[in-house]
């Protein structure tokens, strides 16, 4: 029994995405997806309903090493013009003086897009450390990046790793919660 749970969760993990990301969301205007494997991206781009509904972006500094990476797909009829830029190098460059954040390469994916309509967004995928310790500060860079980007909509899709009761070494989900309640900047439509 623990053989097929494990073939189950993990053998088939990357098939078993691509078949949940073409049966049941192919749709989407947006897919944050975090800890990518650089082969789950070729095994993407193979798939017909996935690569032609969706620009598949990766991290500038992709880790192909370690496989926990950030990557967006952005539907092709909602942002025909792809990504403009990656921004992850400005989000990195606002993070808080002084903190050290446990962040690697291809953790965080920031990118500016424009819609069909016009509309400016940040779309961010994050995947947080293991316990959690880097949500706050990436939250608060993105958050100051956002603010020097007026009538630009945020979406944000992140693998917080907090926990239901935090200590000094892992990120309690409350905290995390009363700084969106302090910090959290309203996006109004232009």
């Amino acid at each position: 029994m623990k053989s097929e749970i494990v073939t189950a969760l993990n053998k088939q993990k990357t098939q078993k995405t691509l078949d949940i990301i073409k049966n049941s969301y192919a749709t989407a205007d947006v897919i944050c997806l975090q800890e990518v494997s650089a082969a789950f991206i070729g095994h993407a781009m193979s798939v017909p309903e996935i690569s032609s509904a969706f620009n598949i972006i990766t991290p500038r500094d992709m880790d192909g090493k370690r496989d926990q990476n950030s990557v967006v797909l952005l539907s092709k009829s909602k942002f025909p013009n792809g990504c403009q830029e990656e921004i992850t190098h400005d989000v990195e460059a606002a993070f808080p003086s002084g903190v050290k954040v446990p962040v690697a390469k291809g953790d965080i994916l920031a990118l500016k897009c424009q819609s069909s309509t016009g509309q400016n967004y940040v779309i961010s995928s994050f995947h947080g450390d293991t316990n959690g310790l880097a949500t706050i500060p990436v939250l608060t860079a993105l958050n100051a990046v956002m603010k020097t980007l007026p009538g630009t909509r945020l979406i944000f899709g992140l693998d917080a790793n907090v926990y239901e009761t935090g200590d000094s070494k892992k990120q309690d989900c409350m905290e995390v919660r009363s700084w969106e309640c302090v910090n959290s900047v309203r996006y109004e439509a232009p």
